[in-house]
């Protein structure tokens, strides 16, 4: 790697690249043996080490950990710390579908490692997977390569649900991926359904999913 060296006293010395370093990328620094101190010591031995640039890292995801009102269709969007390189996405991200615990809504009732997913009931088709958008100027939406989205294909009703993004997610440069594999589980909506109850003098609707209020006219429903 070019660059330039200077001293800081006369016991360290910092090097300086020519060029930014390159994200997820690992460097060797090596050290010659045959170093020598002014009173004439030498190292004896080669000195090496290594270190690591910035790996990816997800930052923020939708829906979030643990949501019970994902819908079949929905979009969910992940962001990272970096541009990334949108086809090892295609690669990385998986969305596993769980049958959903009788009588309770936990938002882990699976084992979030690589063997739990193997108890899967399926896995499903990513669809649509592009990079997301941003507010650009003059609040015109605008491509953001640091996000993606997709539409996982045929979500069921009232299922529980495991996203993962592997170890194989890379940024727009470097070849490291995530440090590991991450998991986000969530539920989907139940079918739609109502149910009412009386408390006193109110009467209560409760619904399966969320109810649009725009759509829903009050004049629709009569006691």
């Amino acid at each position: 790697m070019r660059g330039k060296f200077r001293w800081i006293g006369t016991s360290t010395l910092v090097f300086e690249p020519s060029e930014s370093l390159t994200k997820a990328t690992r460097y060797s620094v090596k050290v010659d043996g045959a170093m020598t101190s002014v009173g004439g010591d030498s190292l004896g031995i080669t000195y090496e080490t290594s270190f690591e640039t910035v790996r990816p890292l997800i930052l923020s995801a939708t829906p979030s950990y643990g949501s019970r009102m994902v819908g079949p269709g929905d979009s969910m969007t992940l962001t990272f710390n970096h541009d990334v390189h949108l086809g090892s996405m295609k690669k990385a991200i998986h969305v596993y579908e769980f049958a959903r615990p009788k009588g309770g809504d936990s938002p882990v009732s699976v084992e979030l490692t690589e063997e739990g997913m193997k108890k899967a009931i399926r896995s499903l088709a990513i669809d649509a997977l592009e990079y997301g958008e941003q507010p650009g100027p003059e609040g015109k939406m605008v491509r953001n390569p640091s996000s993606v989205t997709f539409k996982p294909r045929d979500i069921a009703y009232d299922r529980e649900y495991v996203l993962v993004v592997t170890k194989d997610a890379r940024l727009s440069e470097g070849d490291l991926g995530l440090t590991e594999d991450y998991f986000l589980p969530f539920y989907s909506v139940r079918e739609f359904s109502v149910s009412l109850s009386g408390f006193g003098n109110t009467v209560v609707l409760c619904s399966s999913s969320p109810i649009d209020p725009n759509a829903a006219e009050i004049g629709r429903a009569h006691v």
